[in-house]
């Protein structure tokens, strides 16, 4: 259940109403379009690009971090670099992917395991990164255009990344972490700044996290005055 809706049931409870299931499902509904107004969209995730047995997506957050760290761990490893770079676009949208491979023996580990199920060659994987990457194979060595938002950042700018999305849209770290590539926060990032300077910092009326939050309260007096009047 939303932490929005306890707190609201509380809050009710605390002031003598029980609110029977179905006040209680309204009630978590509305407060999930408060937390998340808008549900994930595809466009979010990006176009992916089939090769011999997986997927391979656009870069998100999560996995651009960890690939970074192979950069380190790999250099000079021509064969590994590209696997490593496969691995880190197929796994990025999934949770908790990385959380085991902190070091070098174990992400070499989990990348020929997987390596190993593909069904195609490795010229095939190149062209199937180059697509998703919209660059050549020279990104493999980490040369980024600093202008190319298909192109992920440094490392450092990650969190100041999510904390802008985070607080611009009320959408949770885990989403734009996990579930959106980098070039889509990147647009985001410049519609929430625009967005702030068109409204003066101020949020918009028809912002459906702003029109959630009224129905919300709505829904709140409209309980209220139910349980008052039986």
């Amino acid at each position: 259940m939303s932490s929005l809706a306890k707190a609201e049931i509380q809050g009710l409870k605390q002031a003598g109403i029980e609110p029977t299931l179905d006040e209680i499902v309204w009630l978590n509904d509305l407060a999930r379009r408060v937390e998340y107004p808008d549900p994930p969209a595809p466009l979010a995730m990006g176009q992916p690009v089939p090769i011999g047995g997986d997927w391979l997506w656009p870069f998100t957050i999560q996995a651009d971090r960890w690939w970074r760290r192979t950069l380190d761990w790999f250099d000079g490893r021509e064969e590994l670099e590209a696997y490593a770079l496969a691995y880190a676009l197929a796994h990025g949208r999934i949770a908790n992917a990385f959380d085991y491979l902190y070091t070098a023996e174990s992400a070499a580990r989990a990348i020929g395991e997987w390596a190993d199920g593909l069904t195609c060659s490795r010229d095939e994987l190149m062209g199937a990164i180059e697509k998703i990457l919209n660059k050549p194979s020279v990104i493999l060595d980490g040369e980024c255009d600093d202008d190319d938002d298909s192109c992920p950042g440094p490392e450092d700018n990650d969190e100041q990344l999510v904390a802008w999305l985070v607080a611009g849209t009320g959408l949770p770290v885990e989403y734009w972490v996990r579930e959106c590539s980098r070039a889509y926060c990147m647009a985001q990032i410049r519609a929430v700044q625009a967005q702030s300077a068109a409204f003066g910092s101020k949020p918009s009326l028809s912002d459906p996290s702003v029109a959630a939050q009224r129905e919300l309260g709505r829904a709140v007096l409209a309980i209220k005055e139910a349980h008052a009047n039986g």
